[in-house]
């Protein structure tokens, strides 16, 4: 299998703007034998195509390119109907197809809109920040570093984003700024989702609802409970889905955590959407009463559900930076001190659990398809 005659052929057929089709021929499979879908936009994934690609020809399994359908233009009606997903799609089809190539385009101009950069510099890790002083300290970092690429948002943009690659091993991260809220959480993920990242890491602050523990302390979020609209559009089922992160991964940050002899805490974290939420503590107390959450969010539980829905790998690094109903409400000008080293070991804890997790991928991202078993072929095709 010669991968970069297929990525060209791929190329060629694009530029006639005619949609390209895959077929995959497995035959040591009992139930797929045979496997396509049509792909586009190799320009920004040709990285992923070709990690795949080889993955495949290690499988005995072979491609072929043909030509399908013409372009649908994003002024026509029928754009638009393309564009949706539907949740049977999202739950049975493998991850190279897991989307439409009218919603990959979407979605790539979409980055570009959000997020100032070309799709084709995002790297397959993604992490993202509610705070810019995360990028400005990893761009210091890494700038003095040797052998290592950083390219940032070219234009002012809504979500500052940084993307760090070492020139020689290809490793490292993008690093985005999403805001503040759940809305923010599920648009940049719906759209980050096409480029098959290999994880979501989400990182930062939180309020601490008990009493142990204090400001500067890590916390590990085993599972989430939500008082948030969102997560109905993303579900859309008629029973709610558990919402947790990705096991392996945050098992890796406990270590990474205890290695450094940091204080954490690893329990239930409940995501809110407003965040003005001490406006009605005495409603959200009987929350946290009932279900014994340790700590609130506005994030992380979005994420956690678009990686069950997009089947990326996910886990949350939370700080303690406010214990509202302690006394310990967060207020500017004492804050600015707490921000200036927080986030010096913050990063820390990132760039150690990062570097562990490119090691060793094969391990720490195993979840990487809902139910799948590594040495089961029909699971494993096209993760």
């Amino acid at each position: 299998m010669h991968i970069e005659k297929i990525i060209n052929q791929i190329k060629e057929i694009e530029k006639s703007l005619i949609y390209p089709v895959i077929t995959l021929n497995n035959p040591d499979s009992n139930h797929s034998k045979i496997i396509s879908g049509e792909i586009v936009a190799i320009e920004s994934l040709e990285r992923y195509f070709i990690e795949e690609f080889s993955n495949l020809s290690k499988q005995n399994i072979s491609i072929e390119i043909s030509r399908w359908r013409e372009f649908i233009k994003d002024t026509e009606i029928w754009f638009l109907s393309s564009l949706e997903d539907t949740q049977e799609n999202c739950t049975y089809q493998k991850k190279l197809f897991l989307f439409g190539p009218e919603r990959v385009l979407y979605s790539l101009e979409r980055l570009k809109h959000y997020t100032g950069t070309d799709p084709k510099y995002f790297e397959r890790y993604m992490v993202l920040t509610n705070y810019n002083m995360h990028i400005e300290l990893l761009k210091e970092i890494y700038s003095k570093k040797k052998d290592y690429r950083l390219v940032e948002s070219a234009w002012a943009c809504q979500m500052n984003t940084l993307h760090i690659s070492n020139t020689k091993t290809w490793f490292w991260f993008s690093i985005i700024n999403i805001g503040i809220g759940p809305s923010n959480a599920k648009t940049i993920t719906d759209h980050l989702a096409v480029l098959r990242p290999r994880l979501f890491l989400m990182i930062g602050h939180c309020g601490w609802l008990r009493n142990h523990q204090e400001i500067g302390d890590f916390v590990l979020a085993d599972k989430f409970v939500t008082d948030c609209g969102i997560l109905s559009k993303i579900q859309r089922t008629k029973n709610p889905l558990p919402i947790i992160p990705t096991f392996n991964l945050n098992i890796w940050l406990k270590n990474i955590l205890e290695k450094n002899w940091v204080n954490y805490r690893l329990w239930t974290v409940f995501t809110t959407e407003d965040r003005n939420w001490e406006l009605q503590f005495s409603e959200y107390k009987d929350y946290f009463d009932e279900d014994i959450s340790v700590a609130i969010d506005m994030e992380s539980a979005i994420i956690s559900a678009q990686w069950f829905k997009y089947k990326v790998p996910n886990a949350t690094l939370l700080m303690i930076s406010d214990k509202p109903l302690h006394g310990k409400l967060k207020k500017s000008k004492e804050y600015q001190s707490f921000y200036a080293e927080s986030k010096k070991i913050h990063l820390k804890m990132l760039t150690e659990f990062l570097e562990e997790i490119f090691e060793n991928e094969s391990y720490y991202l195993l979840h990487n398809l809902l139910g799948s078993m590594l040495w089961a072929k029909d699971d494993t095709i096209l993760k």
